[in-house]
């Protein structure tokens, strides 16, 4: 479908999806966020250049056309649960 990010059209062609089970306005479940952490640093070990900030909802690449994942999820929470997961694998650390 139509899509774009930063200037990127056809997301689906250079994007990575990973899809969370819930219901509109429904919490995601704490385990839910953990492993969508680990995912991402996984990810990340391979594909040293996938960002934390290159992780976005469906809604920021299809506006109007895709709403997820909703209310439901806690970015700021994910955030928090990403970061305890630790850093980047590949971020160096800056003295």
């Amino acid at each position: 479908g139509v899509s774009a990010w930063r200037d990127r059209k056809a997301c689906n062609n250079n994007s990575i999806g990973v899809e969370l089970e819930g219901a509109e306005g429904v919490a995601f479940e704490p385990l839910q966020y953990l492993r969508l952490a680990t995912i991402l640093r996984t990810l990340q070990q391979r594909l040293p250049f996938l960002c934390d900030d290159h992780v976005v909802g469906h809604q920021e690449i299809a506006p109007g056309r895709k709403w997820d994942p909703g209310t439901g999820f806690e970015w700021d929470r994910f955030a928090d649960v990403l970061y305890r997961t630790g850093p980047h694998p590949y971020w160096q650390p800056v003295w």
